[in-house]
């Protein structure tokens, strides 16, 4: 069965993986898509396995009625768990065609990234009196386009430009010198101690 992205890539300098029919909510698959759009793929990766392990949360920008805010300033927030083990194996898929089709690992960014509803497993719960309550299992699709950055653009992905170490942590480095410095003397003074008696 042939499967239809929604936008059109250079086959060149992009890979793409699909993942059809996921056991997952659509509603909180569209939001992890969303999250993760334009990341380099390492840190994209790593955001995933934070919220797996509940560290932190996915922000939701739609379908957001009656969902918590969280910390750190993001508004309303979710542990999609389902959703992003999900993903994670969509963007290690694409991650590995990447690869096979002999791109740069550490230069991927996801350029494109989305979720939308697939199948719909309908089934019924049996009431009283002889009715059936119909129940439904909403599936979800992913689509990941990944592009090898070049430029401006690596450079961001790697990293390259390191940040500027801060006064309070430059300080912070020199009492702990200090610090290091007093106990070695101190250890130093008890051996000379003990050896003398």
């Amino acid at each position: 069965m042939a499967t239809y992205y929604s936008t059109v890539s250079d086959p060149a300098t992009t890979a793409q993986a699909y993942g059809r029919d996921m056991p997952c909510s659509p509603k909180s698959g569209r939001n992890v898509a969303r999250a993760i759009k334009g990341m380099p793929v390492a840190r994209a990766k790593a955001f995933l396995e934070d919220v797996k392990a509940l560290k932190t949360a996915v922000p939701f920008k739609v379908r957001v009625r009656k969902i918590h805010h969280r910390k750190g300033g993001i508004g309303s927030g979710k542990y999609p768990v389902q959703t992003v083990k999900c993903m994670l194996k969509v963007l290690e898929s694409a991650e590995a065609n990447a690869e096979y089709k002999g791109l740069d690992k550490d230069r991927l960014v996801i350029t494109h990234s989305t979720a939308y509803q697939g199948n719909v497993i309908q089934a019924y719960t049996p009431r009283a009196q002889g009715r059936a309550t119909p129940h439904y299992n909403r599936l979800c699709n992913f689509e990941v386009i990944l592009t090898q950055a070049e430029g401006e653009e690596a450079a961001k992905a790697e990293g390259a430009k390191p940040k500027k170490e801060s006064k309070v942590a430059k300080a912070g480095k020199l009492a702990k010198a200090k610090h290091e410095k007093k106990a070695e003397k101190a250890h130093k003074a008890e051996k000379g101690e003990k050896e003398e008696s």
